[in-house]
């Protein structure tokens, strides 16, 4: 098989394995450049390396990558070999054409990324015959920015049988660029990576970029290893408690031991106790076991006849004690239960809004169901409910003198069924009506017969019957006159009327 079939096939395969992988990468195209320094003689002549059995030469390669981890890489070389067979003269000029496979070990992105590739190749001596190569190698490329790779790279090239067909070693280094401009998600990638500090936690998550630390504190040290991170610790080098923010706290008051007025004992004001929850640390106060006011040293100096803490000349209510201005207020909700309109149900008004449709409970006429106030705080119809009755009102029809419903009626029924699906706080008066043809009791017993019919097949279709009612009217409420076919016929009819469940 000559050599540029194989390459031909070789091609071929790649192709094949392109059609076969994403093109999700936003620059899969790339070229690179290479120094090469080749050896012939070690492979040949299985003897150590010398510089100088080192000749030189270039490398320029086209790059197409089909995921982060697999491209193809089609190279042209040219340079100067030195072979061993040579006595004389064993400088030669040659040139390559390779098809290979390049295999990543990790993404693009990293900055160091090692790789292998193999494939075939071509290579002419001179203007000599053309022969065949099969290179292997390794290579590391190393990230420069977001346009390309610093690249190291070795091969060893195996020859076929035959006179000039010989095995060598071609190291190179040089620069691989991506063409195109990079994706802002590239960016975004990389940044996501950066680790200023070096300690393993991207700078995107790290809320100390400058200085090592560890991820239980976002990347920030915990210097005095008290468990509180040195961004937030006010002590950073003693340890201390986290109520103190990091700093000691002897009493274990949640004030630091620097601020605490008095350090071996916990409380609550600059870290004294205060028995007596007067804002006066028992230390300053002079009555420490009653409410006070700082004007007296703690002491009282009020008259408080019903011991609620507040000043019979504040109090509107002096002989009840009480936290609404002085009086009982059973729900806790700011209002005096004398004022409160719902005593025992907090509201930020005195009544709650349990439906949160801006009416109060007690002036709510529908109060689990939001509604606005202009209907009482009840749900309104729509128009498009509307319609869909009215309607239903025209297409709902019987069979003459009975109450079996006409085909066409039940595509406006399960109109009507869809609405009450969707509103289930809705209920459902149904009413029917006749003309005035026929017997007065006769009319009035087949209008309820005929509205009943519509709540039957709604409660079949799985409306509780609770949701539901209705009656009949006879011939006693027409909308038009009986004296025409018209009109008549509009009287014949079966009204539907939406009632919310409050």
């Amino acid at each position: 098989m000559g050599p540029f079939k194989q390459i031909f096939l070789a091609l071929a395969f790649i192709c094949i394995c392109q059609a076969s992988f994403s093109q999700g990468l936003t620059r899969p195209n790339g070229f690179s450049g290479h120094v090469l320094f080749i050896d012939h003689k070690s492979p040949m002549e299985d003897q150590d390396f010398g510089f100088d059995q080192i000749t030189n030469g270039l490398e320029f390669a086209y790059h197409r990558y089909f995921t982060n981890y697999l491209g193809i890489r089609v190279p042209f070389k040219a340079g100067l070999i030195s072979v061993p067979e040579e006595s004389f003269d064993n400088k030669r000029t040659f040139a390559s054409f390779d098809a290979t496979l390049e295999a990543r070990f990790l993404k693009r992105e990293t900055f160091v990324s090692p790789y292998v590739f193999g494939g075939v190749g071509a290579v002419m001596e001179r203007d000599e015959d053309m022969y065949t190569q099969f290179p292997v190698g390794l290579g590391f490329n190393f990230k420069v920015g977001n346009w390309g790779y610093f690249t190291a790279q070795a091969e060893y090239r195996i020859g076929m049988e035959g006179d000039l067909q010989r095995d060598n070693l071609q190291y190179g280094v040089g620069l691989a660029f991506l063409l195109g401009k990079p994706d802002p998600e590239e960016k975004e990638i990389e940044e996501m990576l950066a680790d200023s500090d070096n300690d393993g936690i991207p700078d995107v998550k790290d809320k100390c970029k400058d200085v090592a630390g560890v991820a239980a504190f976002s990347g920030c040290p915990d210097t005095d290893k008290d468990g509180i991170g040195d961004d937030v610790d006010e002590c950073p080098e003693e340890v201390g408690t986290k109520e103190a923010v990091g700093c000691p706290d002897a009493d274990m008051d949640g004030v630091s031991d620097t601020n605490d007025e008095c350090p071996e004992l916990a409380g609550t004001v600059n870290g004294c106790p205060d028995a007596d929850e007067d804002g006066i640390a028992d230390k300053d106060d002079e009555c420490p076991e009653k409410f006070g006011v700082a004007d007296k040293k703690g002491c009282p100096e009020i008259l408080d006849s019903d011991g609620d803490g507040i000043d019979d000349s504040k109090d509107e209510c002096p002989d009840l004690s009480g936290t609404a201005n002085g009086c009982p207020d059973s729900d806790n909700d700011g209002m005096a239960d004398y004022k409160d309109p719902c005593p025992n149900k907090a509201g930020e008004f005195g009544c709650p809004d349990s439906d949160g449709d801006g009416v109060l409970d007690n002036k709510d006429g529908c109060p689990t169901i939001a509604g606005p106030p202009s209907n009482s705080g009840c749900p309104t119809v729509s128009n498009e409910v509307k319609s869909v009755l009215n309607y239903a009102v025209q297409n709902v029809l019987f069979r003459t003198g009975t109450d079996d419903f006409i085909e066409e009626s039940f595509g406006a029924l399960d109109q009507v069924l869809v609405i009450l699906l969707d509103h289930p706080y809705y209920k459902l008066r149904i009413s029917g009506h006749t003309d005035n043809v026929g017997r007065s009791k006769s009319n009035q017993v087949l209008s309820e017969k005929r509205a009943k019919a519509c709540v039957e097949y709604l409660v079949n279709k799985g409306i509780p019957k609770d949701r539901l009612s209705y009656i009949g009217y006879g011939e006693d409420k027409p909308v038009a006159e009986n004296s025409s076919d018209d009109g008549r016929r509009l009287n014949r009819r079966v009204e539907f009327e939406i009632l919310v469940d409050k």
